[in-house]
């Protein structure tokens, strides 16, 4: 009997071995199937970027090719010439108001006004003796510095104050 016993044992233990062996016999084709599918899957993304990258290269060499071709036609003395002769003014040229008025009817208006000179009101001192005003010192010395900027085309002014 015990042999029976033994020999019973021993044949589960083996279907269980088999079980088991099976399982991950299954699980590994399983395994397979994905890795090939992912396999399959970077194959086509290097495909697509293979390509990509061919349309990209060949779209930067054509843009490198136009940039060669685009500075050989420009000339930074024709472009200094037209910026000066844009600024500077023709001498049969009058020069416009430095006032000028937002609306044509404004500026027919002032046309038809007469001129007249500007009344300055004077301001009446109120309370001038009961209290005398301290004045502060004015600031006769602040540091100024002007740059010419561009050739002498614009000027730039620095203005240095003390806070005290």
């Amino acid at each position: 009997m015990q042999v029976k016993a033994k020999a019973e044992e021993e044949a589960r233990v083996a279907a269980e071995k088999a079980r088991e062996a099976a399982d991950s016999a299954k699980k590994l084709e399983e395994e397979v199937k994905k890795l090939s599918q992912q396999e399959a899957l970077a194959a086509s993304l290097a495909q697509e970027a293979q390509e990509k990258a061919d349309a990209a290269g060949a779209s930067v060499e054509t843009l490198l090719n136009k940039a060669k071709g685009f500075g050989a036609g420009f000339s930074w003395e024709k472009l200094s010439t037209q910026i000066t002769t844009s600024i500077q003014k023709p001498d049969g040229e009058e020069e416009k108001p430095k006032v000028q008025l937002a609306t044509v009817r404004g500026q027919a208006k002032a046309r038809n006004l007469a001129p007249n000179k500007a009344v300055v009101k004077q301001a009446t001192p109120r309370r001038a003796a009961s209290k005398p005003k301290e004045e502060k010192p004015k600031q006769a010395e602040t540091a100024k510095e002007v740059r010419n900027v561009f050739g002498g085309l614009f000027k730039q002014e620095t203005i240095y104050v003390d806070d005290d």
